[in-house]
């Protein structure tokens, strides 16, 4: 688990990082996040 939540975080950071330099829309930003979210079996995100 500890191995999943550390790959999920680095996705997500890069995510971020594409949304920031809007290389994608925020629609696409959370479209790919809560895939990420789903596949990670993450169910609550306080960071948003």
């Amino acid at each position: 688990m500890k191995q999943n939540l550390i790959l999920y975080s680095m996705q997500i950071a890069m995510l971020k990082q594409l949304l920031t330099r809007k290389l994608i829309t925020k629609k696409e930003y959370y479209m790919v996040k809560n895939k990420l979210m789903k596949e990670y079996g993450i169910i609550s995100d306080i960071t948003d």
